[in-house]
């Protein structure tokens, strides 16, 4: 693989998980590892044929240690999205009491997203029905099921759910639905936090 499909794979805007993902399968692909072990071989070679020349050495050592260092940062990279990346969703579709969407969305977004956020939990949305003037739909996301409870809990538990929103927001509400789902493809593309 030359340098420059490297730095296109690198710089290729993409999702980053899946682009991530792939990088990893083909920098640890087994003929990359026979790569390797021919590249150290050639350096080794260039050692003993420029003992002389000593600034061509570090320049090589160089490039090595970069290359290396490109498969550490792919594959930290790839850890740090598996943790952030939701895999558990909730499908939430909430329907207001006539009129009182707009009130809601706004200390929802300005009051409870922030709460989620600070908790860990992710927001996608709000979504508005193009159909129903009050209905709106919302996914929330968790980094796996073990963790989904605490978290809702946390909230809801929280100073700022029972001391402020629940009996502001509660009130407004007609109804809500929620689907909780699994992303393990991560089709959803969240916005970075």
């Amino acid at each position: 693989m030359g340098l420059g499909c490297i730095f296109q794979r690198i710089f290729k805007p993409a999702n980053p998980f899946a682009q991530t993902l792939a990088e990893l399968r083909e920098l640890f692909r087994p003929k990359q590892e026979h790569a390797d072990h021919q590249n150290h071989d050639q350096m080794h070679r260039l050692e003993q044929a420029f003992k002389h020349r000593s600034y061509i050495i570090p320049q090589a050592r160089r490039w090595w240690i970069w290359v290396r260092g490109t498969k550490l940062a792919k594959l930290t990279q790839y850890l740090e999205l598996r943790k952030e990346v939701p895999v558990i969703i909730e499908m939430r579709t909430y329907k207001t009491k006539p009129g009182c969407r707009s009130r809601f969305l706004e200390i929802f977004r300005s009051r409870s997203v922030p709460e989620h956020t600070k908790i860990g939990m992710k927001i996608l949305g709000p979504f508005l029905s193009v159909e129903d003037p009050d209905t709106f739909f919302f996914m929330r996301g968790f980094p796996d099921m073990p963790s989904r409870e605490p978290m809702k809990a946390q909230f809801y538990e929280g100073a700022l759910w029972k001391g402020e929103l629940e009996s502001v927001l509660m009130p407004m509400l007609e109804k809500y639905e929620a689907v909780v789902v699994e992303d393990l493809d991560h089709l959803i593309h969240w916005p970075p936090a």
